[in-house]
Parts: structure tokens; C-alpha cells; sequence
């Protein structure tokens, strides 16, 4: 196998950056869900559930990050 990098060290810092922010904006959006729904789960509340959710079921390698052995 070769030792050559799979991404420039810019598209991995880019792709990094943007791993970050989804998982970023995932933890607020839980956050805000909470704080919605303090007297009831609502549309809104659920909708950001959802999408906090769904943000951390993001792994690196759905990025290309990381490859499988």
C-alpha cells in the first residue's frame, strides 16, 4: 500500500471543519429542542429533535475522513 495521503491537508481541514459544525449544530439543536418543549413537545420541538438527532448519528468516514480497513 502507499503512504500517500488520501486528501490534501486543505480538503481534510475543510472536511474536518464541516464534521464539526454538523455535530455543532446538532447539540444545539437538542439544546433548543429541550427549551421548546419545557411544557409539551411541539412541531418545532420535534423537528429539532430530529435534527440534533440525526446529527450525531454523523461518523467521519460519511465525510471521507477515514477509510474502512
Amino acid at each position: 500500500m502507499s503512504d500517500d495521503p488520501i486528501l490534501t491537508r486543505a480538503e481534510a481541514q475543510k472536511r474536518f471543519f464541516l464534521y464539526f459544525a454538523v455535530k455543532l449544530v446538532g447539540l444545539i439543536a437538542l439544546f433548543a429542542a429541550v427549551f421548546v418543549s419545557r411544557n409539551g413537545l411541539t412541531l418545532l420541538g420535534g423537528v429539532l429533535l430530529a435534527i440534533g438527532g440525526a446529527g450525531l448519528f454523523v461518523r467521519p468516514r460519511h465525510l471521507g475522513l477515514t477509510t474502512r480497513k
